[in-house]
């Protein structure tokens, strides 16, 4: 296996991108993206997310087609790169404002979804599960004010997901999938994985 512990996926049509946190259980491991074919073998191609942000701690992986979008729990931000993995260095989110607030002491960004107009940001609170929550944010970075609770489900959730409709967050402690309405209700629907 390429990445010891997992903790995004996304998927561009063709191939799975799979990144992980090079963290205190893996600290030999570079914070790379793998790339993986429908069934599940490694291509071979990956990218080495280092070489552009120091301090790096992938936490979460988007791609919107055109673009992949990483959500850095190490510097609390939210970069893009291209399909070649080379970032944009005129795009960066920097969610510190907003996580970095008293109220939200605690939280680290574990997931982000963008939808074309706005980014979906999920933060989880190690210490507060009332402020695990998906906070919203323009497509220039600019926090909207509108934010979601999802700490009632799972008290770790990961990672974020949608069908357009929908959201699917991760729950980690619980292994299940939870769904939430495009307003943030929990529908009651989840699922094991």
């Amino acid at each position: 296996a390429q990445r010891e512990f997992p903790h995004a996926v996304t998927f561009d049509g063709t191939y799975f991108y799979i990144t992980g946190p090079a963290g205190p259980f893996d600290v030999d491991q570079a914070p790379m993206v793998y790339q993986y074919d429908s069934n599940g073998d490694y291509t071979g191609f990956s990218g080495d997310l280092s070489l552009s942000v120091t301090g790096i701690y992938p936490a979460g992986l988007y791609f919107d087609g055109t673009n992949f979008y990483v959500a850095d729990a190490g510097n609390q931000k939210i970069y893009r790169y291209n399909t070649l993995w080379i970032r944009d260095s005129g795009f960066e989110i920097n969610l510190a404002p907003q996580l970095g607030d008293p109220q939200f002491e605690g939280m680290a960004v574990s997931g982000v979804y963008f939808d074309g107009t706005n980014f979906y940001v999920l933060g989880e609170n190690g210490l507060y599960d009332d402020l695990d929550a998906v906070y919203k944010y323009d497509i220039n970075g600019v926090y909207t004010g509108n934010s979601f609770v999802v700490g009632g489900q799972d008290t770790k959730p990961s990672d974020i997901a949608s069908d357009g409709t929908n959201f699917y967050i991760i729950g980690t402690n619980s292994g299940r999938i939870y769904e939430y309405d495009q307003f943030g209700a929990y529908s009651g629907v989840n699922f094991y994985v």
